[in-house]
């Protein structure tokens, strides 16, 4: 584990040299950055570095934290660690996952449907599908990634439709999809330049933005 899994802190070179024992404290003292908002960086970094040592102490130290937290930052950290590529492929790890999407906050249900995404469970189609209309504009987005990518022929309908989701984030995400979706170039010419070039003019200019990069991507001018 320990040697196929590589990540050095930037943001805080000390605690790469720090021990087990110490980055698992570290993990579990209060962070805060200058706005006195929790300090992601420092809980990411932490818990990726607890996983690089690839310690079977580490890793359920992590496990167990999780079930025990309250922290936004701290669990996201967990679940960025745990799922890191190459991902632990373990029971446990799937467990968690499943189970956070029964979390009260939406970028923890976010992170979880990505996480789904990366480890291709095929299997939680109608779970995620649950998630299709979540009142998180974020929550409808990863849905539509989790779709677009394992499932690109069904997502068809469900992209066409997001175009007129009433928040910027998802008609963003329908744009990046598209441009990602595991397609010939021709046939997602064929299936969504009309709606692509409807994003062109989207109120949003990150929409904007995405739907010209989508097309670059179909017409080969990227």
């Amino acid at each position: 584990m320990a040697d196929e899994f590589k990540y050095e802190s930037t943001h805080y070179p000390h605690l790469n040299a720090m021990t087990l024992p110490e980055l698992m404290a570290y993990f579990q003292a209060e962070h805060l950055d200058e706005e006195g908002n929790e300090d992601w960086w420092a809980y990411e970094d932490t818990a990726l570095l607890i996983r690089k040592l690839g310690s079977s102490i580490g890793i359920q130290f992590l496990l167990e934290t999780y079930k025990t937290i309250e922290s936004t930052a701290q669990k996201r950290a967990i679940l960025l660690a745990l799922t890191y590529r190459p991902a632990l492929d373990m029971p446990q790890v799937h467990d968690l996952l499943l189970k956070s999407l029964d979390d009260p906050d939406d970028t923890i249900i976010m992170d979880a449907i990505d996480d789904f995404r990366h480890l291709e469970r095929f299997d939680l189609l109608d779970r995620v599908m649950t998630f299709k209309s979540h009142p998180s504009p974020y929550v409808r987005a990863a849905v539509l990634r989790f779709i677009g990518r394992l499932f690109p022929i069904q997502a068809v309908p469900m992209l066409i439709e997001a175009i007129h989701d009433p928040h910027f984030i998802p008609r963003e995400e329908v744009a990046d999809t598209i441009g990602e979706m595991d397609m010939e170039d021709d046939e997602k010419r064929q299936l969504f330049l009309p709606y692509l070039q409807i994003l062109l003019t989207d109120e949003h200019p990150d929409v904007q933005e995405a739907a010209e990069t989508a097309i670059a991507f179909i017409e080969g001018t990227y």
